[in-house]
């Protein structure tokens, strides 16, 4: 790891961190994607290095952020990402909140390396009829 200001602590995979990268590149902002392992990961858990013992993690020059949406947030405001418009920014805020359980429903299928089998489970999540044939 390095000394950059910003590091921010996930999985090799896009997931529920894959928003902030976006967000820090734009932003142009000096950082490092770490890319976790089970060790890694481990250690970080025992260390209480993470809020609520789980990732993403955001360090920043003022300490450690946890969990996506706040992550996201942060990043909005320190990046000039987030409306001027109060309205604006609430309808920002809706699109954020509103797309997580969609989101959450995917979770369990990131780390399925075969691509048809991903794309099967991903089917089964919003399309009940298959789940009820067993397809």
């Amino acid at each position: 790891m390095t000394s950059k200001p910003y590091q921010l602590f996930y999985w090799p995979i896009p997931g529920r961190a894959e928003a902030a990268r976006v967000a820090l590149s734009l932003a142009n902002l000096d950082w490092e994607d770490v890319s976790l392992d089970r060790e890694l990961f481990a250690t970080m858990k025992n260390n209480g290095d993470l809020p609520w013992g789980m990732v993403p993690l955001l360090k920043t020059p003022d300490g450690g952020l946890a969990e996506s949406v706040a992550i996201l947030r942060y990043l909005g405001h320190k990046c000039g990402l987030v409306p001027e418009s109060s309205y604006m920014a609430a309808k920002v805020d809706e699109f954020i909140d509103g797309i997580n359980p969609h989101f959450s429903m995917l979770e369990g299928t990131f780390s399925i390396d075969d691509l048809e089998e991903r794309i099967k489970a991903r089917e089964h999540c919003f399309y009940p009829a298959l789940r009820e044939q067993g397809a």
